[in-house]
């Protein structure tokens, strides 16, 4: 059968600063660079051939990344991204995936073309704080 690209989110998370170690744990502030890890596979018997994907991120102002062309997946075989982004909004917001959104790719299902999650944040509105000014 045709080609079956499907994407799952793993996790939400940040980058640490020192190590560049992805850590599962929601972003306690504006300065921490959020991170969504997710797995791309090819379901189908085909292979993919050249394609995209999309990710809108709960970013101030939204923001929508768009992948350059991704190498041909053959059937089973898949493929794990790890995509970072900052400013997080202020108390958090949706990540939104989604695979070959010009529908480059022939397949069997384009139902599983979509991942969404919610990410939690601390809501830093006035963040960071600085002390009046005293005379």
């Amino acid at each position: 059968g045709p080609a079956d690209l499907a994407v799952t989110i793993l996790a939400v998370g940040v980058i640490d600063p020192v190590s560049g170690a992805f850590i599962q744990r929601a972003p306690m502030n504006p300065n921490e660079i959020a991170a969504v890890k997710f797995d791309i596979g090819n379901r189908g018997g085909a292979a993919t051939g050249i394609w995209y994907f999309t990710v809108q991120l709960p970013t101030n102002p939204t923001y929508t990344y768009q992948s350059p062309a991704q190498m041909s997946l053959t059937p089973g075989s898949h493929i794990e991204n790890i995509l970072r982004f900052r400013p997080m909004n202020a108390g958090g917001g949706t990540i939104n995936i989604y695979l070959d959104p010009q529908n480059i790719v022939s397949e069997a299902s384009e139902g599983n073309n979509t991942a969404s999650q919610w990410v939690n944040a601390q809501n830093w509105s006035g963040y960071p704080y600085q002390a009046p000014y005293v005379y």
